[in-house]
């Protein structure tokens, strides 16, 4: 089962709320959390409802060893929409395929869905702690890559502000089975670029 709560503000102190595989569902736009942190957040899904317009909501979620946020902003909300968030431990499962370099990225990634909410766009901002982020990898050159399951194909959001433990993407115009991984860019070319030479030959640059 969910848990549901339709109170108007969830405080959180100490501890993790542990969903599995339900999810914390806050019932109504009004709904606020506070109190989040390292040492208590939702270990699970998060589903949050916003009211028409534009409007911002916090997703304290995390996994059993880091809190992982992040912070969705909707515009243009047509009546109402239900956005919900989860995060994982560790690679994205097909990060291989992905357009980031698999040994320089943060070692986590977001699922969300919207139940066919309507909306103009997305803002997301994504939060990790600096243990998950791998050895060598540059923050500042960090993007995010959005990943459709139904088509099994990836994408890259137009990204700013990239910190140490944090960057914002933007543009989203959907959620509906989409996850989001965060890490430096394969360079172009950098893989099976061949290119021709007057001998007629192929070399591998």
């Amino acid at each position: 089962f969910d848990y549901s709560y339709a109170g108007m503000e969830l405080y959180l102190v100490n501890g993790k709320i542990n969903t599995g595989a339900n999810a914390l569902r806050l019932t109504s736009a009004g709904n606020n959390i506070t109190g989040a942190s390292q040492n208590s957040y939702v270990n699970g899904g998060v589903q949050r409802i916003y009211a028409s317009g534009t409007s911002t909501c916090a997703f304290p979620v995390g996994n059993a060893n880091y809190y992982s946020p992040v912070s969705v902003t909707l515009n243009g909300v047509a009546t109402t929409a239900q956005i919900f968030a989860r995060n994982f431990d560790g690679d994205h499962p097909d990060i291989n395929t992905s357009p980031l370099l698999q040994n320089k990225t943060v070692n986590t990634y977001w699922a969300f869905d919207d139940n066919s909410s309507v909306y103009t766009s997305a803002d997301v901002t994504y939060n990790w702690q600096a243990a998950q982020v791998d050895a060598g990898a540059n923050t500042a050159n960090f993007n995010v890559a959005q990943y459709y399951s139904d088509a099994s194909t990836w994408s890259i959001l137009s990204s700013s502000n990239p910190l140490p433990t944090s960057i914002t993407a933007s543009g989203i115009t959907s959620f509906t089975d989409m996850s989001y991984a965060v890490g430096e860019l394969d360079p172009p070319g950098a893989l099976n670029d061949y290119r021709t030479v007057n001998s007629g030959s192929w070399q591998n640059i």
